[in-house]
């Protein structure tokens, strides 16, 4: 439209219809929805409370959508900390699985090796000398001397390699590396025994047992510590006027065999080493 050519009474219609479209009190703006007409208000207001429907117009089939509004409640803190698993602790302490102080193992007594302790030393040099009360030569690899002493809990286990014993002769086992002479063994550690009257506490054993772990001989001073189970011996006395430097225990008699072990094959003399 040219406005050159617009009449003047055109202009004012046009500017009527636009105050007239201006002060419409009409709040409600009519849009088509797939055919129908829906009623949209410009600025609702829902004022919904917790809990409340609040009616949302609007739905294809002219009917109202009911929606439940519900207030934001408080945000949970991440405190960093992971969820308790119920998981105990580690303390870093190992339980402990040192053998009972009365017993070490099971009497198996099915040994057939003709193989004794016949010394005990528990001066200032510690060692067991083993003898070999047969005629043939027993080959003692496997076998196992557990000697207990200051710790009654915790034996000094030794496990022979390739030693072999001759008929009638004796090994000694001696303490670090103590041993200088010819089919001497070295344990090449500490041997607890101790060397002082006897407490309740702090008595010494010997057990001796074969590659099978069958019980070959047992013998105690003080106390029967780390006995195998099912075996028996009355502990040794520690005689009053016993010297562990200048003495030993050792075997007298060979009378006593597993499981029933003899306190009167024993007795005390002089050192051989």
């Amino acid at each position: 439209m040219n406005p050159r050519n617009t009449s003047p009474a055109l202009v004012v219609l046009i500017l009527c219809l636009a105050l007239a479209a201006a002060s419409c009190g009409d709040d409600d703006v009519k849009k088509s929805d797939g055919g129908q007409t829906v009623d949209l208000p410009v600025n609702p207001d829902l004022g919904a409370t917790d809990g409340a429907v609040a009616d949302i117009p609007g739905s294809k089939d002219g009917g109202k959508a009911d929606m439940p509004i519900k207030k934001d409640g408080p945000v949970a803190k991440d405190t960093g900390k992971p969820k308790d698993t119920g998981k105990p602790k580690d303390t870093g302490k190992p339980k402990d699985t040192a053998p009972n102080a009365d017993s070490v193992m099971a009497a198996k007594c099915k040994g057939t090796a003709k193989v004794v302790i016949q010394e005990v030393a528990v001066g200032s040099t510690d060692f067991v000398a083993l003898k070999n009360v047969g005629t043939s030569s027993v080959s003692l690899k496997g076998f196992k001397l557990a000697m207990t002493g200051i710790s009654v809990t915790n034996p000094d286990v030794y496990t022979f390699k390739t030693t072999t014993i001759a008929g009638g002769a004796v090994v000694y086992v001696m303490e670090y590396s103590t041993g200088k002479k010819a089919g001497d063994v070295n344990t090449g550690k500490n041997i607890p025994f101790y060397n002082g009257p006897p407490s309740a506490a702090k008595p010494n054993s010997v057990s001796l047992l074969d590659g099978s772990g069958n019980l070959l001989d047992y013998m105690s001073v003080g106390s029967n510590v780390n006995k195998p189970t099912g075996a028996s011996f009355t502990p040794i006395t520690w005689p009053s006027a016993f010297n562990s430097a200048k003495s030993s225990f050792q075997r007298k008699a060979n009378k006593g065999a597993c499981p029933k072990f003899l306190t009167s094959d024993w007795g005390t003399a002089t050192l051989t080493r």
